[in-house]
């Protein structure tokens, strides 16, 4: 009787959690992320780079929102940007959720990693070991580590970085699969209640080895702007 009680008692406990943190109430924001408020994102992309084109198209379109529109539909702003530079296409994808607006275990549960392969695509790990040079590029730039993958679909393949960025912290994917269930549970025991943080993800991928392309002058527009959204590296702390 008393295991029985014992149970109950848990059971209530978690239910309650868990209705709590759908609660908008315990928001914090990221003052880096707050300038965000101010200026749309599709203005903070460069509209083009040198020697090509730009055309923005509709974020439903891209392989994160394709069978999840009316959930991630709920980002405060967004922009889906393809550029057309000589011997190469880049797609930039960008989203961002306001204090409040989103757990981050439901954007967790769309990246790429996710996604892709429910969409056709799959993950090439052999290729990556060769793309791990774009890591080195990116921190060579000054960003944060991001995910490097190689996804191929009808033997064509796209080179991919992203981040996902929770207030001031970048959070990791190496495990490359989706939030369990639980995940809720480890979000409170790590974060206490204050849990609707504000939160940033950027996705770009091309046709091209990203790292071939990454330092050429043309790309310099999009590296800057995509640093000054917030993907910086972070100093450690002395």
């Amino acid at each position: 009787m008393k295991l029985g009680k014992g149970l109950g008692s848990v059971l209530a406990a978690l239910l309650l959690g868990g209705v709590l943190l759908q609660l908008p109430i315990w928001r914090t924001e990221s003052a880096r992320l707050s300038q965000l408020k101010g200026k749309p994102l599709a203005k903070r992309l460069p509209p083009g780079l040198a020697g090509g084109t730009a055309q923005d198209e509709p974020i439903a379109g891209t392989e994160e929102m394709k069978k999840a529109v009316g959930e991630l539909l709920n980002f405060s702003d967004g922009v889906y940007r393809i550029y057309r530079i000589p011997g190469a296409r880049i797609s930039a994808y960008v989203a961002w959720w306001e204090a409040g607006r989103m757990s981050p275990r439901l954007v967790a549960g769309h990246t790429p990693d996710v996604c892709w392969p429910e969409n056709g695509w799959v993950r090439n790990k052999d290729a990556e070991g060769s793309h791990m040079a774009l890591s080195e590029e990116l921190s060579a730039k000054g960003f944060a580590e991001g995910e490097t993958r190689v996804f191929v679909t009808n033997s064509k393949p796209e080179y991919v970085v992203f981040w996902h960025k929770v207030g001031d912290e970048m959070l990791s994917y190496q495990n490359g699969w989706a939030p369990p269930w639980w995940a809720w549970i480890d979000e409170m025991w790590r974060g206490g209640l204050n849990l609707k943080k504000e939160q940033l993800f950027v996705r770009v991928s091309s046709d091209r080895p990203l790292e071939e392309i990454w330092s050429r002058s043309e790309t310099e527009p999009l590296r800057k702007a995509l640093l000054q959204l917030g993907l910086q590296q972070t100093k450690p702390e002395t």
